[in-house]
Formats: structure tokens, sequence, C-alpha cells
């Protein structure tokens, strides 16, 4: 059953003028590891984190996955259930969170997560991306940029329609393509009592595809620290330099 961590029930997020304030929600194990390319590593956290991640969404008004995370999840599913509506409209919120998927190269599999269910549904491509007609009809595609997706003009768009806040749940790519545009406003972590390692590549950080500028580092606040059983949920401020 969906429920809300009660330490982030009134969470307050600061406001934009210029685009809405995205924020990012990660579980990592304690060598830093956010997935698996191997079955049986899944899920990382608790129940306690599971409540974290459906406060965050509660709390957002749009959810914003890449093409890997959105074919790997039925997240329409779970945005549709009563449960997760009761907990929207518990902090007042409109009971259905919109869905966004950025990808460069979107796929079959993704078109049918996308369009499977009745839910507004956004897709943020590239300029030259050949979508189907078919789902043209059920998902409003934003087309920006050639070889990426243009982020900036993406945030723009939702700033002009008044969202406010933007939850960018991964995968580590679209984290890494937030970092790089100076995008990301605050970071939910959740460390997680297990230890992975590596072999031959098959595991991923919460940030991948990018190794950001030495002098352009985000600069990283540490906003509170909860301490539950064997989990620490961490929730950082992020900042850059002009």
């Amino acid at each position: 059953m969906a429920k809300l961590f009660a330490p982030y029930r009134t969470l307050r997020f600061a406001k934009r003028d210029d685009r809405p304030a995205f924020v990012s929600n990660f579980v990592a194990t304690i060598d830093g590891k956010v997935h698996v390319k191997k079955n049986g590593y899944w899920p990382i956290g608790s129940e306690t984190d599971k409540a974290v991640l459906q406060t965050l969404r509660a709390h957002a008004d749009i959810l914003i996955h890449g093409r890997t995370t959105a074919e790997q999840f039925d997240t329409l599913q779970s945005l549709d259930s009563r449960e997760f509506r009761n907990l929207r409209k518990g902090l007042n919120k409109p009971l259905i969170l919109p869905y966004l998927v950025v990808s460069a190269h979107p796929t079959q599999t993704l078109f049918q997560h996308l369009t499977s269910r009745e839910h507004p549904v956004f897709l943020a491509t590239t300029i030259n991306a050949r979508i189907p007609a078919a789902v043209l009809r059920k998902v409003m595609v934003l087309r920006s940029g050639t070889k990426d997706v243009d982020l900036r003009r993406v945030a723009q768009y939702f700033a002009h329609h008044g969202y406010g806040i933007g939850l960018v749940e991964g995968g580590p790519h679209l984290t890494a393509s937030f970092l790089k545009e100076q995008l990301l406003d605050e970071l939910f972590l959740t460390i997680a009592p297990k230890i992975f390692g590596n072999s031959n590549n098959s595991v991923l950080t919460m940030v991948e595809g990018a190794l950001l500028p030495h002098y352009a580092l985000p600069h990283a606040e540490l906003v509170s620290a909860i301490h539950e059983k064997n989990e620490l949920f961490l929730r950082y401020r992020l900042s850059y330099d002009a």
C-alpha cells in the first residue's frame, strides 16, 4: 500500500521564475551502486525507501524518466493506482501526476509503455525522431535539439504551462544530462545497507555517461539527514557557479 514518509510529508521547495525546480531521487548501496544489469539485485532499498519515492511523487507536478527507466517499470500503473491518488489528495495536489519521458531515440517498446493507459504523458525527443501517428494521438510530443534533447527548451515549456516541481528519477544518463545543463536543484539520496561490488561494468552509479568538468561541479549543501533502522535518507540542495 502506498504511504508517505512522515519526515517528508510537509516538504517545501524553492520556487523558480525561469523554469521548474528539478529534484532527483535515488537509492544507492554503501558502495555507490544504483542499478545492476543482472536479476536479483532489485529493490535496493526497503519499504521505507519506497515510501520516500511515493512521497516525492506525491509532491511533484511532473514525473520525469529516461527511456530505459520508462521501459523497465510499469510507472503509469502505479501513478493511476487509487492509493497513490489518495496520497496526492491528502497533500492537496491534483490527483493525476503527469509523466514525461526524455529520449532522443524512442523505441517501439517505449511507445507501448506510453500509450498503455489513458494518462497525461509527454515525450521529449529530438526534432528528427520518428513518432508513429497512433502515438501522436495519445502522447504530447515535445521536439527540441538535433542530436540530444534540449532540456532547457523542455524546461521552458513546462515553466510556461505552470509546472513548479519536476521529479527526475533517472536513470543515471538522464541525471547526467540535467547536471551538465545545471538544471538539477535538489537531490534526495537513500543509502541502503548493501554492498554490490562490480565486474565487467555490470553496475551503474548515480551519474553515468558524462564526466562533469572539475571547474563546474555542483555545490551540494546537506539540508537534512534522517536515520531509520540501517538506512540513511539524505537531502541536498545543489547550486552552480555562474
